[in-house]
């Protein structure tokens, strides 16, 4: 009898095993693409039509109940119209359903919900009917854009969906004596042209894109997947209308700027630094962030005078109202993006990745600032292959390499005294550079950067003594590390808080089997060096020192500990030199790493 039941219990968990093996190989995507069709045209007239087809095949119960059970369209009614050709399901059984009427609702936009002055924007929300595995959805519309609202026509299309597609089309269609610039990275293809009617059409035709995994730690889109962008023109033109039109409202800037400069109190001219941040710190407490998706506006930024007006912003806007600030107090101050060297130049299409910054020189100097982020997220400081393209000014159009910075290093250095009541007390050096130095937040508010740090490391610091540089900051304090805790009836000496970046990487959500690079925002080195002094009658339980070392081809973590004659040296260093690891990088030897960086013997030392 007991043969028989465990027979029956291993016979149920082989089918289940099997069956949830078969289920995951044939719904491996929750859907799949077999044909996809973007088409964009410029009249001749500086209108544009954007027309678009999907025929999308649903998968699983998730891809109609949560994923693709509704199309989104966000358009501008006030320069756009938006035509549905068609929308209708075709079923398992092949039975066709049209969309009834009551398919298509208007609704605001959410990234307009708390921006007033883009409240006009409507989102088309398409509910698809006759759902069911097996269905298939087809939905084509077309929005054409009045002359004007566009600068340019331009695309940038990240061609890897996170479902796989079998056929897709890229279409441009121009004036015959309209110039199209394109390029495609990460994939080769060339466009088929063909002219007639005196218009040139550029078609790019791809099959069988595979899908890519939505994985944490992974780089953005434009990073590392494959992307074909195009545009007509240079902006170079269309930062000179936006700076004409800007001077005509320089009036009733003025105005308001000297009844906020009134409000504020704004230091002296001797106390530049204060300055700026005053300056910095109203634009980011009072004006609101607007998330707007820069196509919905035609890619111009308001004046800065409506800005303020307005009490919002979106990202360009507000660093723009922050140059304007900066220069009526006369301070030195452009409008830029800062780019990558692999991205595409800003001069060639608006849709390029690029941040918005204000370009201050202080001190023989650049610093950047963007009111939207805080002072020491500075994009900058993590890639050092970046430049900046100039929007305004006497080098609007120009593209400036930014300075390399110093390698982004994290160093703690602690002389530590463990007393007879289980107290640890001491001096502590830390040395932060590169992206590690929070530079403008030690010039602006010492105390409080201090504090912020001395708490992320779980520390106190007293007495602290700041040396802030441009390439690095110092600091010397006494440092109070708090009382040994106690564990199974022993006592423990923690080091598991001495870090700053591996901190925020968590591991179990990196999988050894990923797809995707894996990114880390920047390059990084820790390293931690501890001399802890021993009374007489501490008993450590360690008779050996221990070293390890851990090395992949991106990484090295060492570890020493050595007992001394009443002290112990604690030597700890982790480096990832590449922001970005590469597809075929070994992730399991990555997480073995990690893993001997959190593992207790590297991290703990025990007292009886």
């Amino acid at each position: 009898m007991l043969r028989i039941y465990f027979s029956s219990v291993i016979f149920i968990l082989v089918f289940f095993l099997s069956s949830n093996q078969a289920f995951c190989e044939e719904y491996e995507h929750d859907a799949v693409y077999h044909e996809l069709k973007k088409e964009y045209k410029l009249n001749e007239d500086g209108s544009i039509e954007f027309h678009y087809y999907k025929k999308l095949e649903i998968k699983t119960y998730y891809a109609f109940h949560r994923k693709y059970g509704e199309t989104f369209i966000v358009y501008n009614p006030k320069y756009q119209d938006l035509t549905i050709n068609k929308s209708v399901t075709t079923m398992a059984d092949g039975t066709v359903v049209p969309a009834p009427d009551n398919a298509f609702n208007e609704v605001l936009p959410r990234q307009a919900k708390n921006a007033p002055a883009y409240n006009h924007l409507r989102e088309m929300v398409v509910t698809h009917t006759g759902l069911q595995k097996g269905a298939v959805i087809e939905l084509d519309y077309t929005i054409t854009s009045k002359a004007g609202f566009y600068p340019l026509l331009m695309n940038r299309e990240i061609l890897s969906k996170e479902i796989p597609v079998k056929k897709m089309e890229v279409i441009a269609s121009i004036p015959e004596d309209a110039v199209l610039n394109h390029q495609a990275t990460g994939i080769r293809t060339a466009p088929e042209v063909k002219k007639n009617d005196g218009r040139k059409h550029y078609s790019w035709k791809f099959s069988n894109l595979d899908a890519h995994p939505s994985e944490p730690y992974s780089p953005k889109p434009y990073q590392f997947l494959p992307m074909l962008e195009f545009s007509t023109g240079n902006i170079a033109k269309e930062i000179a209308a936006i700076n004409a039109k800007e001077a005509k409202s320089t009036e009733a800037f003025n105005t308001q700027m000297e009844d906020i400069l009134r409000i504020i109190e704004l230091p002296g001219e001797s106390k530049k630094t204060e300055r700026i941040y005053q300056l910095y710190k109203f634009v980011k407490e009072n004006i609101n962030h607007y998330t707007i998706n820069p196509a919905y506006y035609g890619f111009k930024p308001r004046s800065a005078n409506k800005v303020l007006q307005s009490n919002g912003a979106k990202e360009l806007e507000a660093c723009r109202l922050l140059a304007k600030m900066l220069q009526h107090t006369d301070i030195e101050a452009e409008l830029v993006y800062a780019f990558s060297h692999s991205s595409t130049r800003p001069e060639k299409n608006l849709m390029f990745p690029a941040f918005p910054m204000v370009q201050v020189e202080y001190e023989r100097e650049s610093l950047f600032l963007n009111p939207f982020h805080s002072l020491d997220k500075n994009p900058l400081l993590h890639n050092k292959n970046l430049s900046v393209y100039f929007l305004e000014g006497k080098r609007a159009g120009r593209i400036i390499p930014v300075k390399k910075y110093n390698d982004n290093i994290f160093a703690l250095t602690m002389d530590l005294n463990l007393d007879k009541k289980d107290n640890v007390t001491g001096t502590a050096k830390i040395n932060l550079s590169g992206a590690f130095n929070q530079r403008l937040n030690f010039m602006l508010n010492q105390e409080k950067a201090v504090n912020s740090l001395a708490n992320h490391l779980g520390l106190k610091f007293s007495d602290a003594e700041v040396n802030v540089e441009s390439s690095r900051t110092t600091i010397h304090a006494k440092v109070d590390a708090g009382k040994l805790s106690q564990l199974n009836g022993l006592k423990s000496f923690s080091m598991d808080n001495f870090r700053l970046k591996t901190g925020e990487i968590n591991l179990s959500r990196i999988s050894d089997k990923r797809k995707n690079p894996l990114s880390l925002d920047f390059p990084f080195t820790e390293k931690l060096d501890i001399t802890l002094n021993l009374p007489d009658e501490a008993q450590p339980i360690m008779d050996n020192k221990r070293e390890s070392t851990h090395k992949t081809k991106n990484s090295l973590f060492q570890c020493k500990i050595k007992p001394r004659s009443n002290k112990i040296l604690i030597e700890r260093e982790l480096t990832i030199d590449k922001e970005r690891s590469s597809q075929n990088f070994n992730y399991q030897g990555m997480k073995t790493m990690m893993l001997y960086t959190r593992m207790q013997k590297h991290n703990q030392i025990l007292f009886k």
